[in-house]
């Protein structure tokens, strides 16, 4: 499933729009409250499917991880 972003007039992962990262609402309650506002949607309420994309965040806030398995040695590595 493809997840489209939840801000008002944004175009994250539509057919037309950009492809990007999207995140689930936090489930801390007062930090989630925060992100609600920022939807601009009148009386939005996030659903376990409502995301936000990378679009409406500052660059230095998005953590990128990558995650690599070498099998000839059965380890993992992470970047960042």
């Amino acid at each position: 499933m493809v997840y489209k972003c939840s801000v008002f007039g944004c175009k994250g992962n539509y057919a037309s729009g950009q492809k990007v990262s999207i995140f689930k609402f936090p489930k801390d309650p007062k930090l989630s409250k925060i992100w609600e506002t920022r939807v601009m949607r009148e009386n939005f309420k996030p659903t376990t499917s409502s995301r936000i994309c990378e679009l409406h965040f500052r660059k230095e806030d998005v953590l990128r991880e990558t995650e690599y398995f070498d099998e000839n040695t059965d380890h993992t590595s992470f970047s960042s």
